[in-house]
């Protein structure tokens, strides 16, 4: 190999060696985000192991329709487990899902469906029903277990 290609090929590795290097160390591509890494996302995981997630949302202008994983193999307190997720709704504090809040417009109607697993939802086997007026925090919340 000539001299003037083994020069030209080390300038080469050395800037992309320079360009990993600063990606990396600048957080690329998540810099303006702080997200859990190693034992801290272990730690993460297992504080939300337990809880309702939201796995999808759909809104059609009036009605939000979600679908949610208890994780959990059954739900013994339906109304109690129905207000938990509503108020996760009204909190925004799903794990997986965050809803946009600068949309104007907030849904009139929510509907919930419910899975015991997130592989329950292939299934196509809900265990519960939930809906409500989300704005309307004195509101009756219904739920029916399927």
């Amino acid at each position: 190999m000539k001299k003037s290609n083994r020069v030209m090929t080390a300038v080469m590795i050395m800037v992309v060696l320079a360009a990993v290097f600063l990606a990396f160390s600048s957080g690329f591509p998540y810099a303006d985000r702080d997200f859990p890494v190693g034992r801290e996302w272990e730690q993460q995981r297992s504080l939300n192991e337990n809880l309702p997630d939201a796995v999808s949302s759909y809104y059609d202008g009036t009605t939000c329709r979600l679908k949610v994983v208890a994780n959990r193999s059954q739900i013994d307190n339906g109304e109690r487990f129905a207000e938990q997720v509503v108020e996760m709704y009204r909190n925004n504090s799903f794990h997986t899902i965050r809803f946009s809040t600068d949309m104007g417009k907030k849904p009139e109607k929510l509907e919930i469906t419910v899975y015991l697993q997130r592989e329950d939802i292939d299934s196509g086997d809900p265990v519960m029903k939930i809906w409500c007026s989300p704005e309307d925090e004195n509101g009756e919340i219904c739920h029916s277990f399927l």
